[in-house]
Order: structure tokens, then sequence, then C-alpha cells
């Protein structure tokens, strides 16, 4: 997948977040019955989940980028010190 194709797959992802939002707020007050307690609270915890989960994609990419370097760097070395 090319660069540009991933952008703008990450856009049309994080378009529908806000209202995944929205929902997850309405589910947690609309809720009802013994179990409203517990349905509130995982309601409310997929709204956190929602809001900053880009965050954690990119921080998770930024570790691929650091790991793969590392690779390269150490690749290198290796290549520094094979005997021809």
């Amino acid at each position: 997948m090319k660069k540009d194709e991933l952008i703008r797959r990450l856009n049309e992802d994080l378009a529908g977040e806000p209202s995944a939002i929205i929902q997850y707020i309405t589910y947690a007050a609309k809720a009802t019955g013994p179990y409203r307690p517990q349905l509130s609270q995982f309601f409310l915890a997929e709204v956190a989940d929602e809001a900053y989960g880009d965050k954690g994609l990119a921080v998770q990419l930024e570790d691929m980028v650091r790991d793969e370097s590392g690779h390269v760097e150490e690749t290198e070395r290796i290549l520094l010190d094979w005997p021809l």
C-alpha cells in the first residue's frame, strides 16, 4: 500500500470517530436495568478509547519506525565487521 492510500484510509477511519463518541455517550446515558452502572461505565470507557485511540496508533507507528531503523543500523554494523 502506498503512503497516499494509507493516509486516505486512516483519514476515513478517523472521520467516524466523533460519531462513535456521540453514540457511546448516548448509550451510557440511556442504559437501564440492574446492570446500568456497569453498562454506563463500559460505554464511557469506549469513549476514551475512541477519543485517544489515534494517539495510540501514532505511538505504535513511531515504535515500528524506531525498531526498523535499529535493524538498519545493526545490519550496517554487522556488515562493517564482516571479514572479507
